[in-house]
């Protein structure tokens, strides 16, 4: 968590390291791993803005990504517990 918040920090004091950090924006997603989790997963948006209705045949993002963030701190506390 230090280093999210040192991150976070610089960024905010230094507006080209932040425009370089957010280049993803105009430039496209590069990691490989995120476009392919993107790519694959089980959960989506449950409003589609361009046919303007819900969707309910999948999980929808936000619950499935507080699970997922969850369920990633949750990993994270145990092995700083077992150190």
């Amino acid at each position: 968590m230090r280093q999210l918040a040192d991150l976070i920090f610089s960024l905010s004091n230094d507006e080209e390291k932040y425009e370089e950090y957010r280049s993803f924006k105009t430039e496209g997603v590069t990691n490989e791993l995120l476009k392919n989790t993107l790519e694959n997963r089980e959960w989506e948006p449950d409003f589609d803005v361009q046919e303007n209705y819900h969707r309910r045949n999948k999980p929808n993002y936000p619950t499935t990504f507080e699970c997922f963030l969850c369920d990633k701190l949750y990993e994270v506390n145990l092995k700083g517990k077992s150190n």
